[in-house]
């Protein structure tokens, strides 16, 4: 099973996206609101993950 994560500011933008990625039973998806800051990239381990799709246009100073 390979693992997703989600990062979008606009939740319906992220819940639509897991909603069709989860048609696959091969996929395990997540999804994350980032909080407009560079700590959130310090505060999340993404190793985890497989694929990561992430909005390259988020609020605040954190950017795909």
């Amino acid at each position: 099973m390979k693992k997703i994560l989600v990062i979008d500011d606009h939740p319906a933008v992220m819940e639509g996206t897991k909603t069709i990625l989860e048609t696959d039973s091969n996929l395990s998806v997540d999804c994350l609101s980032p909080e407009p800051s560079e700590q959130f990239i310090k505060q999340h381990d993404f190793s985890s993950y497989d694929l990561i799709l992430m909005d390259l246009n988020l609020g605040g100073e954190v950017n795909g």
